[in-house]
């Protein structure tokens, strides 16, 4: 497998599994130096009531946060627009830790808030789970071992879990290529 020359791993918080999108959280590694090149959050307080999950998980995590938009239409036009800007460098692929279905309903929603970019989404959108699946390691893993106890206090934080399955997308990717 080529190596990419940049991933975009996003993330997106929802009121549930397939509620409205209410944060979104993106990356992108530079593969060669390691290093971030940008790293994103979205985040609007103006979203319908949440599930328990949410409440005591997601909530929490971004509760330091200061939000970005009043609403969540205007928030994922800034990161599509983000997103499209990005897509376009040469050698990047944009991946999820498991894209269906917040991810999936995140990217649905912008395309219909812009129909005439229906053609500029991420295709393919790439998911972490399936490249660990080819890299011979459990999909279903707890990785976070991986991060910093700093940033392992924050799990389901949208822009640290996208960070995570960049980190976890590359390292699949070097063990496919023999490298790990």
């Amino acid at each position: 497998m080529k190596t990419p020359r940049y991933i975009i791993s996003i993330d997106a918080e929802a009121t549930s599994l397939h509620g409205s999108v209410f944060a979104i959280g993106a990356v992108v590694l530079e593969t060669a130096s390691g290093c971030w090149l940008d790293k994103c959050l979205w985040l609007t307080r103006n979203h319908p009531h949440v599930n328990s999950f949410v409440e005591m998980h997601v909530l929490p995590a971004l509760e330091k946060e200061t939000a970005t938009h009043s609403n969540m239409a205007l928030m994922r036009d800034d990161f599509w627009r983000w997103l499209k800007s990005k897509i376009a460098l040469s050698g990047s692929i944009v991946v999820a830790d498991c894209g269906w279905p917040v991810e999936a309903n995140l990217l649905s929603a912008c395309v219909a808030d812009s129909p005439d970019d229906e053609m500029d989404g991420p295709y393919p959108l790439h998911e972490v789970a399936t490249l660990l699946l080819a890299a011979d390691l459990d999909p279903k893993g707890d990785y976070w071992h991986l991060m910093s106890p700093e940033k392992r206090l924050r799990k389901h934080h949208p822009t640290i879990d996208a960070e995570q399955s960049a980190r976890i997308a590359m390292m699949a990717i070097e063990r496919i290529n023999g490298k790990s």
